[in-house]
């Protein structure tokens, strides 16, 4: 294995293994792709916290050819979320105010189809 390699694998293993807390929410549908949202690190008030957005479609293929785009609580412009090559992953950061109140808003278009979709902070998993 080339040296380059050895190092990318080296970080990617030490990255694995941080500390950082990292939110999860309940997996949620829309026609038929499933989003899975974690936050990292996990939100604090007042805080910029990035989201991943995991998107699938329900036969377990990367759903890929989507846009995803969030806002807190319904407030505000859309943000594009940058999707992460073509497994399906989309990242966006935003200010979380407040744990108890503040709800992510996710936008998915697909074709010609256009939902949404709202994971309330206070309802992570972890």
């Amino acid at each position: 294995m080339k040296p380059l390699a050895w190092l990318v694998l080296t970080f990617s293993l030490l990255g694995c293994s941080s500390d950082i807390p990292i939110y999860r929410f309940t997996p949620q549908q829309w026609s038929d792709i499933i989003i899975t949202i974690e936050a990292r690190p996990g939100p604090t008030a007042g805080s910029v916290c990035e989201f991943l957005i995991m998107a699938s479609f329900t036969n377990n293929t990367p759903a890929h050819s989507i846009r995803v785009s969030i806002r807190m609580n319904d407030q505000g412009p859309w943000k594009q979320a940058i999707q992460d090559g073509m497994v399906g992953v989309y990242r966006r950061s935003d200010r979380v105010n407040n744990l108890d109140a503040d709800v992510l808003t996710i936008q998915l278009k697909h074709k010609d189809q256009e939902g949404v979709l709202h994971f309330a902070l206070k309802d992570r998993l972890i």
